[in-house]
């Protein structure tokens, strides 16, 4: 499948496979997984369950790509994710959920991961029109970012090595799909 042939993010339906492996499914008592804010007995509990979940991380993940402010999420409360997302992501970078950015997924990504989106799009020549929603940007200001980006790139042709090899990446497997 080529990049221009992904179907666009708000039409997909997350892929619940997951859900069926873990931990809680099929608790006997669910709402130990939404507690009240001072209900730390319940809190414990459901952080043990998950702390012994096989898809905790994936559970994780998508609490934070969906923003889901609700109840305990791959081990984490809301107030614990919402942290994670505002500080300790910001230096991450996973080459998959890049990738699936320029796809048109929607996926919650660190700041730097946000940056390799531009980078390996400028290289790449990628539509802005598929990656810009994924950024929560419009496809005008997407362009100028690329602008901005073009001088760093033709200045210093090693910089962005990590970027470079996602770009050759893509472009292969869309030689490949073509």
């Amino acid at each position: 499948m080529t990049v221009t042939e992904l179907t666009p993010a708000h039409n997909r339906m997350p892929d619940p496979v997951w859900m069926t492996r873990a931990a809680c499914a099929g608790h006997p008592e669910p709402d130990t997984f939404y507690p009240l804010p001072r209900g730390l007995r319940h809190i414990a509990e459901a952080k043990r369950v998950c702390a012994g979940c096989p898809v905790a991380s994936e559970c994780l993940t998508d609490a934070l790509e969906r923003g889901d402010r609700h109840g305990i999420r791959g081990g984490l409360t809301e107030a614990e994710r919402h942290l994670q997302h505002e500080e300790g992501d910001n230096d991450r970078t996973e080459e998959q959920r890049v990738l699936a950015a320029l796809d048109g997924e929607y996926v919650h990504l660190s700041t730097k991961e946000r940056e390799s989106v531009v980078i390996v799009a400028t290289l790449t020549g990628t539509p802005a029109q598929l990656w810009a929603p994924t950024l929560g940007i419009s496809r005008k200001y997407a362009l100028e970012r690329m602008r901005d980006v073009r001088p760093r790139l033709a200045a210093n042709p090693t910089a962005y090595p990590d970027e470079r090899r996602m770009a050759e990446q893509l472009t292969a497997l869309t030689a490949v799909a073509a």
